[in-house]
Formats: C-alpha cells, sequence, structure tokens
C-alpha cells in the first residue's frame, strides 16, 4: 500500500514538537507500507534529508514557503473567513506537487497532518483520506486569547471562530480523523464519531531509556521549542517558583533547552549564573541524563507534551501543571507531581531534589507508565485496519 504524508513542516530534524508525531508515525509505517512525503520548508527551517530520512520515504518532495506570498495569502484569506494559517499555508505549486505524486505514485491513503494544508485534500476523491488533527486549534487558541493582552485579543478572537468553524467544516471532506487525546477530540463539535479515532503520541523507548552512566547534576530542566507558550512558562517559573527554590537549594541549576531562544529568555542566564540557555542541542538524552528533575510549569496548551513523554521515560521526575498532565493522565504523587498554584510547583520540585529515593522511584513508576501506554505502534493497529477496510472493498477509491 502507498500512503502518502503531507505536511505544513518539514518533520526532521526535531527542533520542535509537531514535527515528532508525523516523523514516527512515517518511521513505523515503513516497515511495511511504501511512504512518501509532500512538505514546505519554512525558511528557518533546515532540511535535514540522511540516510535516516531515506530509509522511511520513497520520495521528498519539498516546497519552500516564502513569507511574502503566505502573509498576502492571510490578507486575501480575511475575505473568505478562512483561518488565518490556513492562508498561510497556501499554494498552487503545493497543489499541482500532490496532484502529480497521487498520480504517478498510486497513491491509496493519504495522511493530512494538521487543518494547515486540508485545502490541497478535500476535493481528491480517489485515495482514503485520513486528517490528523493532532490537537484541537480551536481550543488551543481560546486558551491563550483569554490570557493575551488587549490588542492580541481582536485577532485571535477572528481566528478562534473561523478555526472552530473550519475545524468541523472540513470534515465532512476526510473517511476519518485522528486526535492526540480525548480532550482535543471532544473540543471539536460535529464530526462524525464513528470516524473519528484516539491515536496517542508515542516514545521510542530504547532511545530514550535510563542511563547510569551520566552522573545526575542537581539540576532542573525545562525542554521545549521556544514558541511564545513556552516562554510564558518559563518567565512564569523564573519569577514566581525559582526564587523560593533557591532559597532551599542555593546550589542547584536550571537548563533550559530549546531551539530558538529569545533575547529576555539568554538574559536570564546573564542574570542568574546557575541558568544556562543552551539553544538547539542535537542529542536531548545528554540533558535528560543529567538533570534530577524535568520542570514543566505549562500554563497555556493543548495535546500531549512530548517533551514529558521523553522525560518519563529516561525515568526522569516530572513536576508539571494540569495542562502539562492533560492527554498523559499519570497519576500525582505515583508517576508524576502535579501543581497549578506556584507554591505548590515549588515544594514539589524541592521535596524531589531533597529525596534522591523519591526522586527514583517515581522514575522508575514513570518509565513504566509510558512504555505501557504510549507506543508508536498503535498507529500500525489503526492503518492495518484501514488496509482491511480496503481490501474488503476489493478495488482502490475512485
Amino acid at each position: 500500500m502507498n500512503i502518502l504524508f503531507i505536511t505544513p513542516r518539514f518533520p526532521y530534524p526535531f527542533d520542535r514538537g509537531d514535527k515528532i508525531r508525523p516523523f514516527y508515525f512515517a518511521k513505523t509505517l515503513s516497515k511495511k507500507y511504501n511512504i512518501y512525503l509532500a512538505s514546505f520548508l519554512d525558511k528557518k527551517d533546515k532540511a535535514k534529508i540522511d540516510d535516516t530520512l531515506l530509509k522511511i520515504f520513497k520520495e521528498i518532495e519539498i516546497l519552500p514557503l516564502h513569507e511574502i506570498y503566505s502573509y498576502s495569502n492571510m490578507l486575501w484569506g480575511l475575505f473568505s473567513l478562512r483561518p488565518l494559517q490556513v492562508s498561510y499555508f497556501q499554494s498552487r505549486e503545493m497543489e499541482g506537487m500532490i496532484k502529480k505524486i497521487i498520480r504517478k505514485k498510486k497513491i491509496d491513503v493519504i495522511y493530512a497532518f494538521h487543518i494547515r494544508i486540508t485545502p490541497y485534500v478535500k476535493d481528491i476523491k480517489s485515495c482514503y483520506k485520513i486528517l490528523d488533527y493532532t490537537d484541537s486549534v480551536s481550543l488551543f487558541i481560546d486558551r491563550v486569547r483569554k490570557k493575551s493582552n488587549f490588542f492580541l485579543k481582536p485577532v485571535l478572537f477572528y481566528e478562534w471562530l473561523t478555526v472552530k468553524r473550519y475545524e468541523t467544516y472540513i470534515s465532512k471532506y476526510f473517511d476519518e480523523y485522528w486526535f492526540i487525546s480525548e480532550v482535543d477530540k471532544n473540543a471539536v463539535k460535529g464530526l462524525d464519531r464513528a470516524k473519528t479515532f484516539i491515536v496517542p503520541n508515542g516514545i521510542d523507548f530504547q532511545y530514550f531509556s535510563h542511563n547510569d552512566q551520566i552522573k545526575k547534576e542537581n539540576a532542573l530542566i525545562f525542554v521545549g521549542y521556544m514558541s511564545v507558550e513556552s516562554v510564558k512558562a518559563i518567565l512564569y517559573f523564573y519569577k514566581k517558583i525559582w526564587p523560593e527554590i533557591k532559597k532551599e537549594i542555593s546550589d542547584v541549576k536550571f537548563y533550559i533547552v530549546g531551539a530558538n531562544p529569545p533575547a529576555n529568555i539568554k538574559k536570564l542566564a546573564e542574570i542568574d549564573k546557575d541558568i544556562i540557555v543552551t539553544g538547539f542541542v542535537e542529542d536531548l538524552r545528554d540533558y535528560y541524563a543529567k538533570a534530577s528533575i524535568l520542570v514543566a510549569p505549562m500554563v497555556v496548551v493543548v495535546g500531549v507534551q512530548n517533551k514529558i513523554l521523553e522525560a518519563m521515560a529516561m525515568g526522569l521526575p516530572v513536576v508539571t501543571t494540569s495542562f502539562g498532565n492533560e492527554g498523559i493522565n499519570a497519576r500525582h504523587g505515583e508517576e508524576i507531581f502535579i501543581a497549578d498554584k506556584p507554591e505548590e510547583f515549588g515544594k514539589y520540585v524541592i521535596d524531589l531534589l531533597k529525596n534522591k529515593k523519591l526522586r527514583e522511584q517515581i522514575g522508575k513508576n514513570a518509565r513504566k507508565f509510558v512504555i505501557k501506554n504510549f507506543s508508536w505502534e498503535k498507529v500500525n493497529e489503526r492503518i492495518e485496519q484501514i488496509c482491511k477496510k480496503l481490501n474488503d472493498k476489493k478495488t482502490r477509491y475512485s
């Protein structure tokens, strides 16, 4: 069977969370099926086409994304009441590229990652079409706008209304829809529930495994692409939680790991010698291995946080918020610590730093939990059901 993956961003290397899901889905499925890729390439991204990708994809087609055209598309999109982020990725070249791949490679199944690239797929009738919403974008925007400043609220309100309508509207053009969690699935109204499936993220348990060879530091770590949400989480932690931790444990360090840290995050390392801002790193495992605790003080987020799953797989205890545990559903005090108030968050971090036995027990529980509940193989199970459905029809869609 031939499967075409279409993504708004090139899914490798992993410098942001939204690349991990399509990459590992493709990697898992490539063991049994022929996988093709059509993707945009943002000028900020670097397309790293190496043996890793060539073993997964039979063919890779990339189209550079030009900001000047993308922003003009957004302006035109205002008149059509199309979400700004959908208009941003509009391209006739991409439309032609996708049609050519479908025709030449006899594509059976299209995997469309995110609502942003749905216009290219909605009118295609020759393939079985999967829309991977992953998260509910409208839920995310709604959470952001409620915490945004006065000037951003009108723009975010417009985007929230258009996305909310679009999430429901576009579903009728697809054969099935995937979500990362029940919370995100339930946030999108008007879907055919018989066509809706929870396909969670997974973890490469062999890659992210406990490493006893690296000596643990008295250190905390935050991991994530430096999006607006990550920056808010870091500043919240720095202003409201970090000072209390330092009062109790003066020699603790705080690693901030992630691509493209803005100036206000870099400045933290200048103010405090115990804060280290790394920028992009090739191998996150080295930092997970030497840290004592992952802190994920997310104040606005949807979906499942990959960095939390990775840390748990490494046997690293995690302290996060209710938002951070959403979609993971680990048990507080058993596999994770959850705190929405800064004083509680700080207390759990301090307790863990002072108690090695507790850290080790939570870490062991966390690894067992993710191994049991988060496997990339679940996507194989779903695709096999689709294969059976197509085979039962005895014919390709036409």
